[in-house]
């Protein structure tokens, strides 16, 4: 694939800055949703499990917000012959989260990850804590604060791991200086 960007120059240092964001962001959401077509089925009918399903005559368009912007696909939608709830092959095989690509919804947890883990620091340092506290921290800011990502991971398990054992250490390190005291 090849994605070519034309970006208008200008007199303005920022405005060449925003203009390039722009320009760069419109072809990644282009790229995004020509690589999100190539998750989709063909077409022909599929089973799942002991459900034969075929697709609907018409793909079906939908927005799906990515790292640049949100990107417009045409997908398939599959359906039992006795009705009932209707899957989507690509957002199945691209591990579509919430209407969000993997990377965006990654990025999006991360996020809220940090904004909860500095909102409880903070918190902590002006009432009296205890070790459990910190315990489970990541996840209880993912998993609350946006439900719908609850199943993508926002950090790899090892990070996970090592991001909380370093957090508990650290809070575990403040409480016995404050008991020294």
């Amino acid at each position: 694939m090849v994605v070519q960007v034309t970006i208008k120059k200008s007199s303005n240092f920022y405005e060449c800055e925003k203009n390039i964001r722009v320009a760069l962001n419109e072809g990644g959401s282009l790229a995004t949703g020509k690589c999100l077509e190539d998750f989709d089925a063909d077409g022909s009918p599929i089973v799942i499990g002991k459900r034969k399903l075929t697709a609907k005559r018409t793909k079906i368009s939908r927005k799906y917000e990515t790292p640049y912007g949100v990107s417009t696909v045409n997908r398939y939608a599959y359906q039992g012959s006795e009705g009932g709830a209707v899957f989507y092959p690509m957002e199945a095989n691209s591990r579509i989260v919430g209407g969000s690509t993997p990377s965006f919804a990654q990025s999006v947890s991360y996020l809220v990850v940090l904004r909860k883990g500095e909102k409880q620091t903070i918190s902590m340092k002006t009432k009296k804590r205890t070790k459990s506290d910190i315990s489970g921290l990541h996840l209880q800011a993912d998993k609350s604060q946006f439900p719908q990502f609850g199943g993508i991971k926002s950090l790899n398990d090892e990070r996970q791991e090592h991001d909380e054992t370093r957090l508990k250490e650290a809070f575990n390190k403040d409480l016995d200086s404050e008991e020294h005291q």
